[in-house]
């Protein structure tokens, strides 16, 4: 094979895995619906991103994510899951062996509005930052820790991730992701209230 096709067929690849990882976005959100979560916003879930030719290693994202909320059950709770791909230019600190998917969810100031329910896209990545093993161990984060700060809004949060390559079907996302998060939501009712 010519090394034309060779990098043509890469970048068919590398094509097929952002739309990969956009389905397993979608598949989260239809389980994250079962169960009465909302995403926040339009269907954006890419940031840091760039279309300008000055900026072009910055044209494939370095994560995704979609942000969630059930004011019903969780008036003040932000939920997220995401897809760390890259640790290019993301800080120092954070590092990635290999993409992983990720989930957490931040607990706001109970005088929170409903309108004011959300956190900064960047906290999608506190995983790559190395507080856990992407072993599915879940870590949390409170005002007494010493990387919190007044700025982030949030009291609270609970992170754990796994392997994107351990994802492979709606039935994992929903076993290893989906489901643990919502249980680890309800486990901690007392921080969220």
């Amino acid at each position: 094979m010519s090394a034309g096709l060779e990098l043509l067929k890469s970048l068919k690849a590398v094509r097929q895995f952002f739309a990969d990882v956009g389905q397993l976005l979608l598949t989260a959100e239809g389980m994250m619906a079962e169960q009465s979560w909302e995403p926040i916003g339009d269907a954006g879930c890419l940031v840091w991103t760039s279309a300008m030719v000055t900026k072009s290693s910055h044209w494939i994202p370095r994560f995704a994510a979609r942000h969630y909320v059930c004011p019903q059950q969780f008036p003040n709770v932000v939920a997220i899951i995401s897809v760390l791909i890259d640790d290019f230019e993301i800080g120092k600190d954070f590092k990635l062996t290999e993409p992983v998917v990720s989930a957490s969810f931040f607990v706001l100031p109970e005088e929170t509005s409903e309108e004011h329910c959300r956190v900064d896209r960047w906290n999608a990545l506190w995983l790559g930052y190395g507080y856990v093993e992407a072993d599915g161990t879940p870590y949390s984060i409170d005002s007494s820790h010493d990387d919190w700060q007044e700025t982030h809004r949030w009291k609270f949060m609970t992170m754990f991730g796994w392997p994107l390559v351990d994802i492979g079907n709606q039935e994992s996302l929903k076993a290893k992701i989906v489901d643990p998060l919502i249980q680890l939501m309800v486990n901690n009712r007392d921080k969220v209230t």
